[in-house]
């Protein structure tokens, strides 16, 4: 809050100001969270499941003012109301036969908010976003693990200017996990992005190597790591 104190522009950068129109109103806000949760030690499987409303009314939003020299930021209060409704579920099963995990997440989010964007007055905004995740990794008693994680994200938003933006990402990261000795750990790792479904051409590989020797003595440690060696761009 002590950002949007100062009536005067306060010089931040060597081009940027900051500066607020301080108001003493109170921001209020309502929030509710409904949820449930079983862990069957069983069948070596979690379940939980939730909702959440969020309710805000009041807050400051910052508009920017650009010339040829300076970038003013001015933070201004309005009691302009933001909602969020949040629903998420998750499940994930261990299976002693193959000693490996199998899960699943999923997020659904909901939002009305307002926003200002090169000094376009307050503008209403309705934004969504899904969110669905699996995951898998073993726990063998040899020397080398696999982990595996995918997640597929939607997001969509709209404005009373303008129409839908909808996007579609996905992204997909494993790793091979080798232990021979008990001091000496290799990580061999790989992640897949592909930012917009739309898209295809524009994705992305990247592959990191870790290697970690500790003395028997734990007196000392040598880790080396490689990150993208393939110099992927």
């Amino acid at each position: 809050i002590e950002d949007f104190i100062f009536s005067s522009p306060v010089l931040v950068s060597n081009r940027s100001l900051l500066s607020g129109i301080p108001r003493l109103d109170l921001q209020n806000s309502t929030s509710v969270l409904i949820g449930y949760r079983k862990n069957n030690l069983e069948a070596l499987s979690h379940f939980e499941l939730s909702l959440s409303y969020l309710r805000k009314q009041g807050n400051y939003f910052v508009n920017a003012l650009i010339n040829d020299q300076f970038t003013n930021f001015v933070y201004f209060f309005s009691e302009k109301k933001a909602n969020n409704t949040l629903a998420s579920l998750s499940k994930e099963k261990f299976f002693p036969v193959v000693h490996s995990t199998l899960g699943y997440k999923a997020s659904y989010s909901f939002d009305t908010y307002y926003n200002v964007i090169n000094s376009s007055g307050l503008r209403n905004v309705t934004a969504s976003t899904s969110v669905n995740e699996l995951y898998f990794f073993t726990a063998f008693d040899i020397p080398v693990n696999f982990r595996n994680e995918s997640s597929f994200q939607v997001n969509s938003s709209s404005t009373e200017v303008s129409g839908r933006i909808k996007n579609i990402y996905f992204e997909n990261s494993s790793s091979l996990v080798v232990k021979p000795v008990k001091n000496i750990l290799c990580t061999i790792s790989g992640d897949y992005f592909l930012p917009n479904t739309n898209r295809r051409g524009e994705d992305y590989f990247f592959v990191d190597l870790l290697l970690n020797y500790s003395a028997r003595n734990k007196r000392f440690e040598v880790t080396f790591v490689a990150n993208n060696p393939l110099d992927n761009k």
